[in-house]
């Protein structure tokens, strides 16, 4: 019993040394990763709108009149459609962006909600690097999702600007197509 009693205490669990500079060095990381993958995300959207855009065809063969005649059935009618809308797709997509950005500028609030909708993404999903922590309950990726989805989706459609706005939009789309 004397002996257990002149036994020295357990040595205590190491704690990890930081440095100064390494910690300096995962703070600038951190900071230097969100406009990386920014400037990432945007030169692949670019890339791909360049290329998608170089896929159009010339609109003097979209409105060539000569080409158009009454299918003989409705199966023909649909099969017409189908390969129209596959051949012609750039084009009625540059359509359908122009459209949408004249009533844009016919309703301008409406992208000032729009970009507000776009930037709480960005913040959410790219630029806060930690959890979400919204009324003492930290979010998980799904939960954060589904809440940015339903705010998106409340703001795209129950807003009035926009609510104006898309129908708008389509309604012209369909009328040039």
């Amino acid at each position: 019993m004397a002996a257990a009693a002149s036994a020295p205490p357990p040595a205590p669990a190491p704690i990890p040394v930081v440095s100064a500079a390494s910690s300096e060095h995962n703070q600038h990381q951190a900071q230097a990763a969100t406009p990386n993958a920014l400037y990432f995300v945007g030169s692949r959207l670019r890339e791909y709108a360049s290329n998608t855009f170089e896929q159009r065809k010339p609109w003097t063969e979209v409105f060539d009149r000569t080409t158009f005649s009454r299918p003989s059935s409705l199966q023909e009618a649909a099969s017409r459609c189908r390969q129209n809308l596959g051949y012609f797709r750039v084009n009625y997509l540059i359509v359908i962006l122009l459209t949408v950005a004249a009533s844009f500028l016919t309703h301008p609030s409406s992208l000032f909600i729009l970009g507000a909708l776009m930037a709480s993404w960005v913040y959410v999903f790219v630029i806060k690097q930690g959890p979400l922590v919204l009324g003492g309950k930290e979010l998980s990726d799904r939960e954060k999702l589904l809440g940015m989805m339903g705010v998106s989706f409340i703001g795209v459609f129950f807003t009035s600007p926009i609510k104006a706005c898309y129908p708008f939009s389509l309604g012209q789309s369909q009328h040039l197509l």
